[in-house]
């Protein structure tokens, strides 16, 4: 079958798509190194940028076109806001291209990943300081392993499983409270079964008892601070 004669016309509509090159190559039927010599063949300039003003708004990879920067230099460069936030000035050929993808996260989340040793939100050192405080520290029977205590966090919606809090291994997210790992029958250890997640402060407070008998102790505590606020109402 006889492939389809390509224009200049038809090129320049790829050309001009947004796509990578080797996008670009595939929609066209075409190698990479085809591709450039019919761009060359056609005088169509290798800096997309001077063909084409992309709208505020498009997005190349993990960067969103904000705006053409002025004033600069070079009348190429261009402001993108990352998936991440970050707010960067950068050369609109080399996003197009897609030489360029990111602000420059998406490398350091890789460095990142290749250096984690945990699962992912729980950090290897989170997951070890428990298991030493348990088997070591306490002398509590152990057995889970990271990726099961991550799907109990997700089957708990991130939230604490007493409290109804959000939780978070971040102790620097000042929207949720930090996670603890908490045994939901204290005469067994973290076994599989027996855990839970719940606000560290609150397994502070429940420390070896069980859920029916701290809930029952707080809401003693409740009863009791409320009728003492009546009274002292009433006596006022």
């Amino acid at each position: 079958m006889q492939k389809k004669t390509i224009d200049k016309k038809r090129l320049l509509e790829i050309y001009t798509s947004g796509k990578t090159p080797l996008e670009m190559a595939v929609v066209l039927n075409i190698s990479k190194s085809t591709l450039w010599h019919m761009v060359k063949k056609f005088n169509i300039p290798t800096n997309r940028s001077r063909l084409l003003k992309p709208d505020i708004g498009k997005t190349f990879g993990r960067l969103t076109v904000v705006g053409k920067v002025k004033d600069e230099k070079y009348n190429n460069t261009w402001e993108f806001k990352c998936k991440c936030g970050t707010i960067k000035r950068l050369s609109l050929s080399t996003v197009m291209n897609g030489d360029t993808k990111s602000c420059g996260c998406l490398k350091a989340e890789a460095i990142k990943k290749a250096h984690w040793t945990g699962y992912e939100e729980i950090s290897g050192r989170y997951w070890s300081a428990t298991k030493e405080n348990a088997e070591n520290r306490r002398n509590i029977v152990f057995n889970l392993d990271i990726k099961y205590a991550w799907d109990i966090f997700l089957k708990q919606d991130r939230k604490c499983a007493i409290s109804g809090l959000p939780l978070s291994f971040n102790k620097n997210n000042k929207d949720t409270y930090m996670t603890s790992l908490d045994r939901i029958n204290p005469n067994l250890g973290y076994i599989f079964n027996n855990v839970q997640w719940v606000v560290l402060e609150i397994n502070y407070m429940k420390r070896s008892m069980a859920d029916v008998e701290f809930i029952s102790l707080c809401k003693i505590i409740y009863d009791n601070f409320r009728n003492i606020t009546v009274k002292n109402n009433i006596n006022a």
